[in-house]
């Protein structure tokens, strides 16, 4: 997301009324396919975390308003996206992308907003941890399964 606005219209998604505009449905797995009743169900799912990724320069630019936004439980940056919108496509550890990081830290703290961050790397994932990032997204299944499988077949091929 890059305003207000769309962090506005991502939270209503995501509530049932009189918070949100989320389809009213309780015959879904979360429901026990209606075996929970609907007053419960539609209570607890209001009760969802709703996690935004802003991950561009114009969302950094709009921070404040979209740190205000009531029902944002987590504002998820994208650091490669956010490199690439400042100008460094690609280096996440650029002074000018940590500097940014740094300035979404400390205005989301300001403001009690939690905060979640990519990373590809244990150290990336530390270094994001020990800048204050609460939740941290760690690579991907793929490439986990990727280097687990890279591994065996390089095990295997040795003589």
């Amino acid at each position: 997301i890059d305003t207000a606005d769309q962090a506005r219209a991502v939270i209503s998604a995501a509530k049932f009324a009189p918070v949100g505009s989320r389809g009213t449905n309780r015959f879904v797995r979360s429901a026990c396919y209606g075996a929970k009743p609907g007053s419960e169900y539609f209570a607890q799912a209001n009760e969802t975390v709703v996690i935004i990724q802003a991950e561009g320069k114009k969302a950094v630019e709009n921070l404040d308003e979209i740190l205000d936004v009531p029902g944002l439980d987590v504002l998820f940056i994208g650091p490669y996206d956010l490199s690439s919108s400042l100008g460094h496509v690609g280096e996440v550890n650029h002074p000018e992308v940590i500097a940014c990081i740094q300035g979404i830290i400390e205005k989301a703290n300001a403001k009690g907003v939690k905060l979640g961050c990519f990373a590809d790397t244990v150290e990336g994932a530390k270094k994001w941890r020990d800048m204050g990032i609460k939740f941290v997204g760690y690579t991907c299944d793929t490439y986990l399964f990727y280097q687990a499988a890279k591994a065996d077949v390089d095990a295997f091929a040795k003589k």
